[in-house]
């Protein structure tokens, strides 16, 4: 029976930092299990992840649970080898130390707020010189140099572009508009683009930070292993590489790589139409309504907003998905190939068995082909192999090695996007050939599968293909909602022109509704 619960060593030293005493109080226990109840929980989301990160440190809790809305916090141990007043005094320790903050990250809070005050400072200094010089007749070369000093970033980012790839890139369509308005005397116009354009960068950075934070709560880095914290604790070990290149990973999914070529090789016909429009009317308005015709901002703004959303959503639901480019690929799949292996038993019980056809019946009504293996022939003639073959046509008997490589080759011969599941995915095989891995994590291995359902039930397979769906879907809404508009403002100014400071509000504005948009990737009813 273990007596006494050390704290982490980690967390007992925190630079000098002090713990507060916080209120809590136990309101249901039974032996294995308490709830208790603390107030900070309900508006305090930093304590609380600094809490859950505390209770991963031990082993003698198997599971841990918060109630935000209540502000409980529901802790299992098991009862035979912790006693409860030990681990009482566990909870009133780390309850306590997590109110300490360490250095670094306050250190890293400072910064961030920091630099997003300076990146606003000067774009905001210059609106309110452009609004106030025009009544006040102050000269234009002082308003008009104001806001070419808070262009500055946006010609650091293109002479870096240059440099690096030898290339022009989106931000000199941005340039050459501004300097067109600076020309034009339009200086309300091109504060208010850089005003739009800071507070675009600013909620997506900002927003990418906080679903990064929240990812590796949800999945706290320890040694080789994640330990898994959503309604249930879990151990998978993660290959190491996954970790450092997760977020990174956005960059290689197949819609950024496909749409990025074609608005990189938009650039030069957007200034050769512009200049064409400039020749035709000798209006240098008309000639820089074309030059916000630029898909990269839009790209780069409502993408990687819409992946990270969903996989900090499934990783709530206790689902890993590796990275962007396995999200898109789930998004993509239409057949299934389940191994039973090690799934049933032998003999099936009918409440279990129950349960696995409502999950089949409920995955086929997402138009999804089923192919169910077991390498026995022993299972043949099993009354749940029977009851499975009446609802699943597609059951194959004593399939070994050879025979499941056929049977997937002829699956993607009639162009069909493969998802092999089973309960472990350590089988070299399956990993190289399916198109998606997953399993279900109830191997002590290192895993190679591209999802990993770590609640252990197929369950969340359903919602999991569903979510991918949606996340393309608006990946995809929220890109047309960013272009379109922009599309039909370019048009009207190169018609029949358009006041700048009207273009301006549509292009931006439509590029933050494109990021909320985003957003909604992991809005998805279970």
């Amino acid at each position: 029976m273990i007596k006494e619960l050390t704290l982490p060593q980690s967390s007992t030293s925190q630079n000098g930092t002090h713990s507060r005493l916080i209120d809590w109080e136990i309101i249901h226990k039974i032996p294995g299990r308490l709830r208790v109840r603390i107030p900070q929980l309900i508006w305090d989301w930093e304590y609380q992840n600094r809490l859950q990160r505390l209770l991963l440190k031990t082993r003698a809790i198997t599971e841990s649970r918060v109630n935000r809305g209540g502000g409980f916090l529901i802790v299992s141990y098991p009862e035979n080898t912790v006693a409860e007043w030990a681990l009482l005094d566990y909870l009133k320790q780390v309850i306590n130390l997590a109110t300490q903050k360490k250095d670094t990250e306050v250190f890293t809070l400072e910064t961030e707020k920091k630099s997003s005050w300076q990146s606003l400072g000067l774009p905001a200094l210059a609106m309110t010189v452009a609004l106030l010089g025009s009544p006040l007749e102050w000269p234009l070369f002082f308003t008009g140099g104001l806001v070419l000093v808070a262009s500055i970033p946006l010609w650091q980012r293109f002479s870096q572009g240059f440099l690096d790839q030898g290339q022009i890139n989106v931000d000199c369509l941005d340039i050459l508009w501004l300097s067109a308005q600076l020309i034009g005397g339009n200086h309300i116009a091109g504060a208010l683009a850089l005003n739009l354009g800071v507070i675009a960068e600013n909620l997506r950075r900002d927003r990418l930070e906080k679903l990064e934070q929240e990812l590796y709560v949800l999945f706290e880095q320890q040694d080789e292993e994640i330990h898994w914290l959503s309604d249930h604790q879990h151990f998978a070990p993660v290959r190491p590489e996954d970790k450092n290149h997760w977020l990174s990973s956005l960059e290689e999914t197949a819609l950024i790589q496909q749409v990025k070529p074609i608005a990189q090789g938009a650039i030069l016909p957007t200034l050769l139409m512009s200049g064409g429009v400039g020749l035709l009317t000798n209006d240098l308005g008309r000639a820089s309504a074309v030059l916000p015709l630029d898909l990269g901002v839009s790209l780069r703004g409502v993408t990687p907003l819409a992946v990270v959303s969903a996989l900090t959503v499934a990783a709530r639901a206790g689902v890993y998905i590796r990275n962007g480019r396995i999200l898109e690929k789930l998004a993509q799949v239409d057949t299934l190939v389940v191994s039973l292996k090690n799934l049933f038993p032998f003999k099936v019980n009918q409440p279990k068995l129950d349960g696995f056809i409502q999950i089949i019946e409920k995955l086929q009504q997402q138009s999804l082909s089923i192919y169910l293996v077991m390498d026995s022939d022993e299972w043949e003639g099993q009354e749940w192999v029977n009851s499975l073959k009446r609802i699943v046509n597609k059951v194959y008997i004593g399939l070994d090695s050879q025979n499941l490589e056929q049977l997937i080759e002829e699956l993607h011969q009639e162009g069909k996007i493969i998802a092999w599941i089973d309960d472990t995915t350590g089988d070299s095989f399956t990993t190289d050939q399916a198109d998606v891995t997953i399993s279900l994590a109830k191997g002590g291995y290192e895993s190679q599968a591209d999802v990993i359902l770590h609640n252990q039930n197929l369950e969340s397979l359903a919602y999991t293909l569903n979510l991918a769906r949606h996340t393309l879907a608006t990946a995809y809404e929220s890109l047309a909602i960013a272009i379109i508009p922009n599309l039909m403002a370019v048009s009207i100014g190169v018609i029949f022109g358009l006041n700048p400071i009207i273009a301006v509000m549509i292009n931006g504005g439509s590029a933050i509704l494109a990021e909320f948009k985003s957003l909604q990737s992991g809005i998805l009813d279970k």
